[in-house]
């Protein structure tokens, strides 16, 4: 057992019992306004709450009884952090005074102030410390990194390294943000995850590390586990060690070194503490400060695992930050169980703009953007293609103009791209109509090609909920019936991906949704499943299927590669495919397939669900 589970083990049997506390909860106001990730843009916030009449034009609460609870990320990105930090502080005040409240979370960007990882601390933000470095303190460290440094001989070059690495500020940011200084005390006691009402507010999401801890042993181990970094590596810095030089994970690695091979043991026990405390989950991208799994991932394998989380902690609804979204307006995911307030209000940075919730205690929502307020809804967008649901696409690809028509790739088939253009839109298609399916000597349709598959694996794949291939249609272009699929622009294929050792920040995104491909494959029988017919979406990682014109064999078991595929259990895939009856497979494929292969369907998904029989 790692040394990190032996602390969670610890957690649990202290949260069973009851020694965390539940402070950081909340009952429900009349109203509660919502701030997304602020990076520093000091300007655009005192904008926006003025707009929205929390505060005056001299800076000064006027909302009242009402709450507001920024989700974190203050720091880094923008010069004014430090400002952005003193306004927030103060209003926390001024709220309090009037019956109202402000509540500031914990995000990432506040833990790498706190823990010395600055690679996103601006020049401007460094500088805005300079009033609190005395040239004591800076003598002080020159010392220290003189001892440090006893390879370097001549002077002029030590001076020249130290002011690379402490520049200007950098020193009096380090005192601020010290446990025991102005920001840093402060800092320190945010909470990580905050309940008010129903709500769960945190920085980054949900994920399995959470499972059976309490909010309070989420808060108080997260807090616990950045203050034994940092006073471990303050430690260490003292004893003539200095980790703050390296990257994250070369400072972990040199508190391994440390911690093995010192033959001090007051600094293998500092070391130590660094190391575990820096590979504790609830500190890395697994953990509510980091986690982006709950907006980015797999709506049908991540939606039942985070209502599970929340339900054990007595949370309906989450509202996080950290991951700004596409469209730059505040979104809901999984079926309005997440909502992320991320909009980039540092527009310099994000090109975003200022957005703030508003909640009433009877649920209602508005979003206050551009100047005005606005209902909104905790809905997801519906399932669609650059703002178009697939049944808009569907009818496009049936009705819209050819303009243009080229061959793509080699051998007999040549497919051809299509160029489609309809009210002044154009875009783009695969049109394929191959139809080899032979009558004779073809047991199990092992040598068919057609088109015909390629819609029927789209219809089957919509009758499941899936949007993994592009919309489909049958088209008869210059007397010849085909396929006609959507063109999915800006995607790089799986073979791409390997050769260049691309990955998303969170493994979930790739595992679920390969998973996902190959449950299907399984299903249709898809032998004939490579990596170029493997697509990513390069905005957002999604997944694209394409290419299934030797689908549907009639063989009853998995396709020889797929045999010992090991499948992530969903619940809600589980669902779609026991709603597969061989009735409902007649009224889908039936155009598009024959008895046989519809039978070898029901024995495919019969046997996916044996495998899931005892998982729930």
């Amino acid at each position: 057992m790692q040394r990190w589970q032996h602390l969670f083990c610890l957690a649990l049997l202290l949260f069973s019992q009851g020694a965390f506390s539940e402070k950081h909860r909340y009952p429900m106001p009349g109203t509660l306004y919502v701030l997304g990730d602020v990076h520093g843009a000091y300007q655009e916030l005192s904008t926006l709450l003025q707009g929205a009449k929390l505060i005056d034009e001299d800076e000064r609460w006027i909302g009242g009884t009402s709450y507001l609870v920024s989700v974190g990320d203050l720091l880094d990105r923008g010069d004014d952090s430090r400002w952005v930090m003193d306004l927030l502080r103060r209003l926390e005040k001024e709220a309090r005074d009037a019956g109202g409240r402000v509540y500031v979370l914990m995000g990432n960007h506040e833990q790498m102030n706190l823990m010395g990882e600055l690679n996103y601390v601006t020049p401007g933000e460094f500088a805005s410390y300079i009033e609190l470095e005395t040239s004591q303190l800076r003598n002080q460290r020159f010392e220290q990194f003189t001892q440090l440094h006893p390879d370097i001989e001549s002077t002029a070059t030590l001076m020249e390294k130290f002011e690379q690495h402490y520049q200007p500020g950098y020193l009096g940011h380090r005192a601020a943000m010290a446990l025991d200084g102005d920001y840093g005390k402060w800092l320190i006691r945010r909470p990580t995850l905050l309940v008010i009402g129903r709500l769960g507010f945190v920085h980054g999401g949900l994920s399995s590390v959470i499972a059976g801890l309490s909010s309070g042993a989420i808060n108080e181990m997260t807090q616990t586990n950045i203050r034994q970094f940092v006073t471990a590596q303050q430690n260490l810095l003292e004893q003539g060690h200095d980790l703050t030089g390296y990257s994250w994970f070369e400072r972990l690695e040199q508190a391994k070194l440390l911690a093995t091979e010192s033959s001090d043991a007051q600094i293998q026990k500092q070391a130590q503490l660094v190391y575990k405390a820096g590979n504790n989950p609830l500190l890395n991208n697994e953990g509510p400060l980091w986690y982006r799994g709950n907006v980015i991932c797999h709506p049908l394998f991540e939606q039942p695992m985070l209502k599970e989380r929340l339900a054990n902690l007595n949370i309906e609804q989450l509202i996080v930050g950290h991951t700004p979204t596409p469209s730059r307006e505040i979104t809901a995911y999984l079926g309005g169980l997440v909502i992320d307030v991320d909009t980039g209000m540092n527009t310099a940075y994000y090109r975003g703009k200022p957005a703030l919730l508003k909640i009433t205690d009877d649920a209602q929502m508005q979003v206050f953007t551009d100047g005005r307020w606005q209902s909104w809804r905790a809905e997801s967008a519906p399932d669609g293609y650059k703002g178009r649901r697939y049944e808009d696409w569907e009818q496009l690809l049936t009705s819209a103009e050819i303009t243009e028509m080229e061959a793509v790739g080699e051998g007999v088939t040549q497919p051809q791209k299509v160029t489609l253009s309809a009210n002044g839109e154009t875009f783009h298609a695969i049109f394929k109509t191959e139809d080899v399916r032979p009558r004779r000597r073809n047991q199990h349709h092992q040598l068919s090609d057609s088109f015909r598959f390629d819609i029927a694996a789209y219809q089957l794949a919509r009758a499941m909920a899936l949007t993994e291939i592009p919309p489909t249609v049958e088209r008869t272009i210059k007397g010849k019936s085909g396929a006609l699929q959507l063109w999915v622009n800006n995607t790089f294929n799986e073979s791409k991906r390997l050769k260049e050792g691309l990955y998303p920040a969170e493994s979930c995104v790739l595992s679920y949704q390969h998973s996902l491909m190959n449950l299907f494959d399984i299903l249709i029988h898809n032998d004939d499943r490579t990596r170029a017919n493997m697509l990513y979406q390069r905005s957002n990682w999604k997944l694209w299927w394409i290419d299934h014109s030797r689908a549907f064999r009639t063989l009853p078991r998995a396709p020889e590669y797929l045999a010992q595929a090991k499948l992530i259990y969903s619940p809600l895939v589980r669902q779609q495919l026991q709603l597969l009856s061989r009735k409902k497979l007649q009224q889908v494929l039936g155009r598009w397939l024959d008895s046989d292969q519809l039978r070898a369907i029901t024995k495919r998904r019969d046997l996916l669900l044996r495998a899931w029989k005892d998982q729930r």
